[in-house]
């Protein structure tokens, strides 16, 4: 086993690490401030710039790194807004301007997804023309979603960087962060352009095993230039910059892509006819298509293709081009979104006596080809290159590749429902975009934007703007119909960002509207960043009261928060059960007017307990079953996705999962009497008890682990967002890193925090990887289902194939935001199990309701990720050593002695499932105690505490901690704490 440690990402030289796109760009500052100092200069690094997909998770790396970070002299600065952001990071550029200053210069990092880009144009179109300082450099990092998995919009930054005139680097891979990210930098500070690093989600949320050198890429710098830049932004200044940029520092550009080769071409020299463009990406896709039809570099000899992957994007660099062009007859350019390089080329190459012909987004006869909006994958390349190709080459494998996806496309649907994302039990936005009937809201930017699903519980939106433009739409609605009012959601993330300029329009206006502004303390859609610029709940008000907003309402949880605490003079203060009677009053207030919805992320509640930051509440509520009448009030006062609906014998109830229950109560707001309320021991709450001790277990090892083929191992694992989907991935790949293989990762988790559908990839193999990080059309080894719905969803099923695919299944019925909304049953009577075992191997497959395992046994849904990790190791499913998974678990160090355990039994499951079942059956027989439980900790009688205690002295050891504790699991009470 390879010696590892979690730091190496950060602090290793020499060697392979395994690391993500954004923890890559966390380093990328990291080894130029090493490398200046190598050279003799003493520079520092300063980020700036706003949280967003694919880039939302940037900053919390960068927190988690600060140690590293300081010792390197890079300061990390998160801007209020992207425009305010790239305006710092332009001045970052200019120390030069004072006479004492401590470094030499100064690296300058700004990033934001497209939207910011859009936003921050007028400072980047700026900074950009008036150029970097002395031994100084400034990078643009943008963030394209291009499938919009967590975006409003998809975007394409490319044509914005190219209006800025700032030169592209587009990596497709985590090594090539590190490597375009030093020519990046490298470029900006010889010549004074900025710089930019096109970053989509696949590379963002991907990893991958990489090689890191302290020296970095070769980087050699070309003769005979020297920078200009000018910090006047005035004519006749910016006239001779307009020159520069346009000019000369292009060409220096140009000059520097050649000299270090950031392009790089291969396959068919003589004889060649097709030449196939791409970059970043998209080529490491074109690269698995190729390789799935069976095209090889002796192939591509022999068919006459010749490759060029273009490392530098923008402006497209000339020599190069004309080279790979020689020859050829046809260029096929792929790439994604609009014509771009495509375009380019025509221009480098229309003045050549004899040129190719090149298509693209078009044919040669003007028709359809690369799709120009969406997300590519290598399974749309290769039918698009089988139809090139086919007929020309007369390859066995094209055909055979292209009726397998022929075949694919007519499978029958498994009609696997959608996980959707929602609000997280407990979220405020459960209570506080309610509407009354007939009231309209307008959305926004952020959590509130998932209320588009809800409008069958009075709690979706309308229309919604882009960010910071919450209430402007209905300044131009407003005299054109006969809605005399209108609510505007608006989040204090987005309020200190750019919201509030909102308001002052909308005052301006004279416009009749209310804000709803929601104070959860938390940038939540992100990753619950904090919100920089935030202003304290009694000091908004009275900012909001001074710009003219006529009336304000502040609903909280915590009512005993505002003793003695002043608050604008036309601001009350309200328990947060007022919030239907308050709606209705400011209805009717003419004017602006605004309610403070003050409720902090459920999420970083969450959080906050489980690292004992904050007290875990004493009380629990419990719905007695034969009380409920199954009617659904609780879902439509809460919204809230711990509320599943069961079949009884009495019919279908509602039951609380208490794992997942936030402790919000705002399911029991409705007159039910079904709610019993739980009251543990006081002054308890910060104390967790130790879990009962297991049975010591043995288990042998696999007969067989499965090999690494010559196209490596591919696993997929299909879960739920927030339950530890990605956190069993990372381990994976670290695990394969120790025992000395390559990984390559992805975890597709768009809105996935928010409960809706994740899926992670992994590619293992015993040689490095040059292939999409997302597994596509048939080539999956194991299918890692932690979510029965996400195992069986077509998309998913796609990648699996009967001769080669083993499943390793959750079927626990975990409902939907949608099926607790309709009070529908899931999934029926295992039809989805019948479809995943109709399309992998059977005889090789496991299916097991891991949910009820794991909670059973550990307690905690967490468990269950973990717990299934453990079966498929045991059946041999999983090509990476037990020593290297158990060393992984413990360099991540969180819960380790709890993990190893859960990782065991998961193993002793496979073994021997009717010994771990035997464990779990005497649940069954405590029905009528935990009743009687339930009764004793409400009336605090005696006779049932002696009943509950005798009951589970009956119970012969080993097994009698394991009945309490499902006992206790039962009676809907967390094991994990002393009750009373």
């Amino acid at each position: 086993m390879t010696k590892t440690s979690l730091d190496d990402k950060y602090t290793l030289d020499q060697g392979r690490v395994y690391m993500t796109g954004i923890q890559a760009l966390v380093r990328l500052p990291m080894e130029q401030m090493r490398r200046d100092r190598r050279d003799g200069l003493n520079t520092a690094t300063f980020i700036s710039g706003y949280e967003g997909s694919p880039l939302g998770g940037y900053d919390m790396a960068l927190h988690r790194a600060a140690a590293v970070l300081k010792k390197d002299q890079i300061h990390f600065q998160p801007g209020v807004n992207e425009e305010l952001a790239a305006t710092a990071v332009w001045g970052s550029q200019m120390i030069h301007l004072f006479d004492k200053r401590n470094v030499d210069g100064v690296l300058g990092i700004w990033y934001g997804k497209g939207p910011g880009v859009d936003r921050s144009g007028d400072a980047l179109r700026h900074g950009n023309l008036s150029g970097t300082g002395p031994n100084s450099a400034a990078l643009v990092l943008a963030g394209d979603d291009h499938a919009c998995k967590s975006s409003t919009i998809p975007h394409q930054s490319d044509f914005s960087l190219m209006n800025f005139g700032i030169p592209t680097f587009y990596p497709g891979n985590t090594q090539e962060i590190l490597d375009f990210g030093a020519h990046a930098v490298a470029l900006s500070r010889w010549s004074g352009n900025w710089a930019g690093l096109k970053m989509v989600t696949n590379v963002c949320d991907g990893g991958g095993t990489i090689e890191v050198n302290y020296n970095g890429p070769q980087i050699q710098i070309p003769e005979g230039f020297t920078k200009f830049f000018d910090e006047k932004m005035i004519a006749p200044s910016t006239l001779k910059l307009e020159m520069e940029v346009n000019k000369r520092r292009r060409l220096a550009a140009l000059q520097y892509a050649r000299l270090n080769r950031v392009n790089r071409s291969f396959g068919a020299r003589d004889g060649a006819w097709l030449g196939i463009v791409s970059a970043g990406k998209i080529f490491y896709d074109l690269m698995q298509a190729l390789k799935d039809l069976g095209i090889g570099s002796d192939e591509l000899e022999q068919l006459g293709i010749r490759i060029a992957q273009f490392g530098m994007t923008f402006p497209v660099e000339g020599e190069f081009a004309r080279n790979f062009a020689s020859g050829l007859e046809t260029i096929l350019v792929i790439e994604e979104k609009r014509s771009f390089l495509e375009m380019q080329l025509r221009d480098v190459l229309y003045n050549l006596p004899q040129r190719p012909i090149i298509i693209g987004k078009e044919d040669e006869r003007g028709e359809g080809l690369v799709p120009p909006g969406g997300e590519m994958d290598p399974d749309i390349l290769a039918k698009l290159l089988a139809m090139r190709l086919e007929q020309r080459s007369g390859l066995e494998s094209i055909t055979a590749r292209r009726q397998l996806l022929e075949a694919l496309g007519l499978r029958a649907s498994s009609m696997a429902p959608p996980r959707r994302p929602n609000y997280c039990s407990g979220c405020p936005h459960n209570r506080s975009t309610l509407l009354l009937p007939g009231q309209i809201a307008g959305g926004g930017i952020g959590c509130s934007g998932m209320g588009v699903m809800l409008h069958s519980v009075d709690r979706g939106y309308n229309f919604a703007p882009q960010m910071g433009g919450e209430g402007a739409m209905w300044i131009g609605m407003e005299k054109f119909v006969e809605q005399n009012h209108i609510f505007q959601n608006m989040g204090d993330g987005t309020l200190a960002h750019s919201g509030q300029l909102a308001i002052n329009a909308a005052i301006a206006s004279g416009a009749n509207i209310t804000y709803k502004i929601l104070y959860n303390s938390a940038v939540a859609m992100t990753g619950g960043q904090k919100a920089e610029g935030q202003l304290p709940i009694p000091a908004l008000t009275k900012k909001l009261q001074a710009e003219g907003v006529k009336q304000i309402v502040v609903l909280t949880e915590l009512m005993e928060n505002y003793t003695d605490v002043e608050v604008a003079s036309n601001a009350v203060v309200r328990d947060r059960a007022e919030l239907e009677t308050t709606l209705a009053e400011l209805e009717k207030v003419a004017g602006i007017t605004a309610i403070i919805y003050d409720q902090q992320c459920a999420a970083e509640k969450r959080r906050d307990r489980s690292r004992s930051k904050q007290a875990e509440p004493t009380k629990r509520l419990v719905i007695h079953e034969e009380v409920c009448e199954g009617c659904g009030d609780c879902v439509k006062q809460s919204n809230c996705m711990s509320l599943h609906p069961v079949e009884t014998p009495l019919g279908q109830k509602m039951r609380i999962h208490q794992a997942s229950c936030n402790k919000d109560y705002s399911c029991a707001l409705g007159d039910c009497p079904s709610f019993v309320t739980i009251n543990l021991k006081e002054g308890t709450g910060l104390k967790k008890r130790q879990l009962p001790a297991l049975p010591s277990i043995d288990v042998p090892e696999p007969s067989h682990i499965s090999a690494i083929g010559k196209d490596g191992y591919r696993i997929l694992g299909p879960g739920i967002g927030g339950t530890g989907v990605v956190t069993v991935n990372a381990l994976l790949a670290q695990a394969a890193m120790i025992d000395g293989l390559h990984v390559l990762t992805l975890d597709q988790t768009g809105l996935a925090q928010k409960g809706g559908a994740v899926v992670s990839h992994i590619l293992i193999d015993t040689k490095p990887i040059e292939a999409s990080n997302k597994t596509n059309a048939a080539n999956l080894d194991l299918l890692l289902g932690f979510d029965l719905l996400g195992a069986a969803s077509n998309e998913n099923l796609k990648a699996a194939h009967p001769q080669r695919t083993a499943a390793v299944v959750n079927t626990a019925d975990i409902p939907t935001g949608d099926s607790i909304r309709a009070r529908t049953h899931l999934t029926g009577d295992g039809r989805l199990v019948d479809t995943i075992a109709l399309y992998t191997k059977r005889g090789y497959n496991v299916f097991l309701d891991a949910s009820r395992l794991a909670e059973g046994l550990f307690g905690t849904h967490i468990a269950v990720n973990l717990f299934m990790l453990g079966t498929a190791w045991q059946a041999g499913l999983v090509p990476i050593s037990r020593l290297a998974i158990e060393e992984a678990i413990r360099l991540n160090g969180t819960a380790v002695e709890r993990n190893l355990q859960v990782f065991l039994w998961g193993r002793k499951y496979y073994h021997d499932a009717a010994w771990v079942e035997s464990l779990l059956a005497p649940k069954v027989q405590a029905t009528t105690h935990v009743d009687h439980y339930v009764k004793l900790v409400e009336y605090q009688s005696k006779a049932y505490a002696d009943q509950f205690q005798s009951f589970v002295n009956s119970v012969p050891e080993p097994l009698r901690e394991v009945v309490a504790r499902n006992l206790y699991k039962l009676m809907a009470i967390k094991d994990e704490y002393e009750v009373a």
